[in-house]
C-alpha cells in the first residue's frame, strides 16, 4: 500500500501510522512484532527490545509503552494512558502516569543512554516519535530512501528499483536490520555461499562494493554503508524520502 500525503499535514501523517499499527496490534494480538525504529514489541512483555537489547517492562510499563506506539507521533493523555494500562476498577493517579514513563525510560536508557524518543507535552501528555525504520511486519523495511520487501526480495531506492542479486539482498538486508550495529565479515558471510573464510572476506567486500554501486546509480551521493576497518560494516539511518513533488513524501504500509 503506498500513502501519498502532503509534508505540512503532519497531523494526518502520524494518525493514519497509528490506525495502521493498532489495526495490527488488534488483528494479529501482537503475534507479529511490531518493530518502530529501535523498539521492538512482541506479543507480551516479555518479549520488548531495544536495539536487540532486552527491556525487562512490568505489565502496566509494557502496556502504556504500547498506547504511545498504538497511538505514534500522536499525543497521548495521561487519562488515554491509564485507560490502556489498567484495569477500569483501579484508581490511579495522574503523577503515577509521571512515574510510569519515567521508569520505562529509566529502563531503556539502561541499553541506550541517548534513549529520547517519549516526548513530555506539558499540561497535555505523551508521545513516542520513532526515527529511522518503521516496520508493519517482519519481512518489510522502511528506511529513509530505502524500501525492502524480503518475501519478494525487491529494493526500493526513492522508487526506484535497485536489482541486487541473493547475496546482495541478503547482506543489504541483514546490514539494514540491525541498523546502527556493526556486522563483522564473518557473520555476514555466513549469509553467503564461500569455499574459504579468507576468500570469503573478500568476496563480502567485494558485494558490498557492488551494491554501494548498484545504489549510486539512482543517488550517486549515497553513503548510507559504512566501513569500520578491521571491524566490518554497518548502516546508519538517512532522512525520510520526499517525492519530486516538494512538499510532499510516500508511506508504505505492509498490514
Amino acid at each position: 500500500m503506498v500513502v501519498l500525503l502532503h509534508k505540512l499535514d503532519s497531523f494526518y501523517f502520524y494518525y493514519y501510522i497509528s490506525r495502521s499499527i493498532n489495526k495490527a496490534i488488534e488483528e494479529t494480538t501482537m503475534s507479529v512484532k511490531i518493530i518502530v525504529g529501535n523498539l521492538t514489541l512482541g506479543k507480551d512483555r516479555f518479549h520488548t527490545t531495544w536495539k536487540d537489547c532486552p527491556v525487562l517492562l512490568l505489565e502496566t510499563e509494557y502496556q502504556a509503552l504500547k498506547s504511545l506506539i498504538a497511538n505514534l507521533g500522536l499525543i497521548v493523555s495521561r487519562d488515554q494512558i491509564i485507560d490502556y494500562s489498567y484495569p477500569d476498577d483501579v484508581h490511579v493517579f495522574f503523577r503515577t502516569i509521571d512515574t510510569l514513563i519515567k521508569r520505562i525510560r529509566k529502563k531503556i536508557r539502561k541499553v541506550d543512554p541517548d534513549f529520547n524518543s517519549i516526548k513530555t507535552h506539558n499540561g497535555s501528555g505523551y508521545s513516542f516519535e520513532a526515527l529511522g525504520c518503521i516496520h508493519l511486519s517482519e519481512k518489510t523495511i522502511l528506511s529513509g530512501p530505502l524500501r525492502i520487501r524480503y518475501s519478494s526480495r525487491t529494493v526500493f531506492w526513492d522508487e526506484e528499483s535497485i536489482r541486487l542479486t541473493k547475496s546482495e539482498f541478503e547482506i543489504l538486508f541483514d546490514l539494514v536490520n540491525h541498523k546502527g550495529h556493526i556486522k563483522t565479515r564473518y557473520q555476514l558471510l555466513q549469509l553467503v555461499n564461500s569455499s574459504s573464510i579468507k576468500e570469503g572476506f573478500r568476496l563480502i567486500d567485494t558485494l558490498i562494493k557492488k551494491i554501494r554501486k548498484k545504489i549510486k546509480t539512482v543517488d550517486p551521493d549515497f553513503n548510507a554503508i559504512k566501513t569500520h576497518s578491521g571491524e566490518g560494516y554497518s548502516y546508519r539511518s538517512l532522512p525520510a524520502p520526499q517525492s519530486s513533488v516538494e512538499g510532499r513524501f510516500f508511506v508504505y504500509l505492509n498490514i
